[in-house]
C-alpha cells in the first residue's frame, strides 16, 4: 500500500506505516516458527509421548503452551497489522480467509488420517491451530465486507470517472431534469440531453432511445446539425472525426458503419453510461437481496458440505495412507457448529462480493 493511499486512512506520518509493516513481518516469522514447532511436533516429534518419564512430559506440555501461545499471539497481531496494510487491497481478505481454512480444518484433518490413537499433547498441539486461524479469519470478513462496499461506492461513482476516457460527451455537463416516473430514463430524459437538441431530435419524437437506434446527438452529428439548423440556422460540427464529418461538404460526405462500430459508439458515449449507471443502481439492490436470499436457503447445504468435504479429504487420505485403518478416520480437534456457520457466513460474505463483481463487469465493462 502507498503512502498516497495510506494517507486516507488518517494516519498521521508515514513513519507510522513503517512501524505497522515491520511488526507485521517480524509477526510473520514468530508465527512461522511456532507453527513449525507445533507441527513438527505433531507429526514427528511426539510420537512417542507416552513413554516419555513424567518430567520430560511436563516440560514439553509447557514447550507446546508456551508455542501454542506465541503463534496465537503473532497470529492477533499479525491480523491486525494486515487490516492497516492491506486495507486497500481487494485480493487480502479472501488469501486470509483461505489461510484461516487450512488451518481451522486443514491441520487436524491432516493429522486425522495418519491414524492411531493420538497422545494427549498431540491433541493438545493440533487444538492450538483452530484457535490461531479465529483472528485472521475475522480480520478476511472485515477485508471482504469492505471490499464489497467499496465496490458499490466505487460504481455509483465511477460515470464521474470514465467521462474524460469517454468519446462521445466526455465534456459534457449535467443538467437538472424533471421527475420522471420511469426506473430507467430514456436517452432524452437524461441529465445529459440538450432542450434545444430534444424538440427536433428524431430519437425523442419516436419516443425511442439512441442507443436502440444506434444513433445519437453526440455521436452522429447530423442530428445535432440538423436541429440546429431548424433552432438557430447555424451549423455545428459534432463528429470528433473530421472525415466523419460532412456537414460543411459539397457534396455531402457519408460514412457507413457497421452495427458493431455502432455498438462501439454507444459504448464511448457519455449518454449510455449513463444510462449503464442507472440501470446498476436499480439491479444491484434486487442482486444483493436475490444473493443473500440464495445463501440463507442454501445455508445448511453450505454447513453440510463443509461436513462432507471434510470427511471425504480425510477418508481419501486415510486410504493412501501407509499407517492407520484405511476405512476408519479419527477425529481429532473437531470443528464447533459455531465456527463451521462463521466460515460458512464468510463463503456467503465472498460469494455476494463475487456476485457484485461480477454485475460490475457486466454493467461497466461489457457494458450489457
Amino acid at each position: 500500500m502507498d503512502q498516497e493511499q495510506y494517507s486516507r486512512t488518517g494516519a498521521s506520518t508515514p513513519m507510522l506505516l513503517a512501524f505497522v509493516s515491520n511488526v507485521f513481518h517480524i509477526c510473520i516469522i514468530v508465527f512461522g516458527l511456532s507453527t513449525a514447532y507445533l507441527l513438527y511436533g505433531v507429526f514427528f516429534g511426539l510420537g512417542d509421548f507416552s513413554s516419555w518419564d513424567r518430567a520430560r512430559q511436563v516440560t514439553m506440555m509447557g514447550n507446546i503452551n508456551l508455542a501454542g501461545n506465541v503463534m496465537l499471539a503473532a497470529a492477533v497481531i499479525g491480523s491486525i497489522c494486515s487490516l492497516v496494510l492491506f486495507w486497500f487491497e481487494e485480493t487480502a481478505g479472501y488469501l486470509m480467509a483461505l489461510l484461516a481454512g487450512a488451518f481451522y480444518f486443514g491441520v487436524p484433518m491432516a493429522f486425522a488420517s495418519m491414524g492411531g490413537e493420538p497422545s494427549v499433547a498431540v491433541r493438545m498441539t493440533v487444538a492450538r491451530f483452530p484457535v490461531a486461524a479465529l483472528a485472521p479469519a475475522l480480520i478476511a470478513i472485515i477485508l471482504v465486507v469492505r471490499d464489497l462496499i467499496v465496490r458499490l461506492v466505487r460504481s455509483l461513482e465511477r460515470q464521474s470517472k470514465v467521462a474524460s476516457d469517454l468519446q462521445f460527451g466526455n465534456d459534457a455537463k449535467r443538467e437538472d431534469r424533471p421527475v420522471r416516473m420511469s426506473l430507467i430514463g430514456k436517452c432524452w430524459e437524461g441529465a445529459y440531453c440538450r432542450d434545444y437538441i430534444r424538440t427536433h431530435c428524431p430519437i425523442f419524437k419516436a419516443k425511442d432511445t439512441c442507443w436502440q437506434r444506434r444513433r445519437g446527438c453526440y455521436c452522429d452529428e447530423e442530428i445535432v446539425n440538423t436541429a440546429t439548423k431548424k433552432s438557430r440556422g447555424t451549423v455545428l460540427e459534432m463528429a470528433p472525426n473530421e472525415a466523419q464529418n460532412y456537414a460543411n461538404s459539397t457534396p455531402k460526405k457519408v460514412v457507413f458503419l457497421s452495427d458493431a462500430q455502432k455498438v462501439e459508439r454507444c459504448r464511448n458515449c457519455i449518454i449510455y453510461n449513463e444510462h449503464q449507471r442507472e440501470k446498476y443502481k436499480i439491479l444491484l439492490p434486487v442482486v444483493m437481496i436475490l444473493s443473500v436470499l440464495l445463501c440463507a436457503f442454501l445455508g445448511y447445504e453450505m454447513r453440510d458440505s463443509v461436513g462432507n468435504a471434510m470427511n471425504t479429504i480425510e477418508m481419501t487420505v486415510r486410504r493412501f495412507a501407509f499407517t492407520g485403518d484405511p476405512t476408519t478416520a479419527i477425529k481429532v480437534a473437531k470443528p464447533n457448529e459455531t465456527a463451521i456457520w462463521a466460515f460458512v457466513l464468510a463463503g456467503s460474505i465472498m460469494v455476494i462480493a463475487k456476485i457484485i463483481h461480477v454485475l460490475e463487469w457486466a454493467i461497466f465493462e461489457k457494458k450489457w
